[in-house]
């Protein structure tokens, strides 16, 4: 419930249990919700983030730029029924 949380790397895994987020993205930047459900990292190191929301919505952190593109019904996703 608190948004997309990006750490820094770590070299074990278990490091973050002790480290802070560089960052916390939430509705703020852009999210549509920070109830994250599913993300995922496609091979440009891009972010694909699946939050819940009572719309059929996708978002992706871009890594170049640093910036959230919202996807929604109006983008092409089907409605949600």
């Amino acid at each position: 419930t608190t948004g997309l949380l990006r750490y820094p790397q770590v070299k074990d895994f278990t490091d973050l249990a002790r480290t802070l987020p560089k960052k916390i993205y939430t509705t703020a930047d852009g999210l549509f919700s920070n109830n994250i459900s599913a993300i995922f990292e496609d091979s440009r190191g891009d972010i694909w983030i699946s939050a819940i929301t009572p719309e059929n919505s996708l978002l992706r952190r871009e890594r170049s730029t640093d910036k959230i593109h919202r996807y929604t019904s109006e983008q092409g996703l089907p409605k949600l029924n």
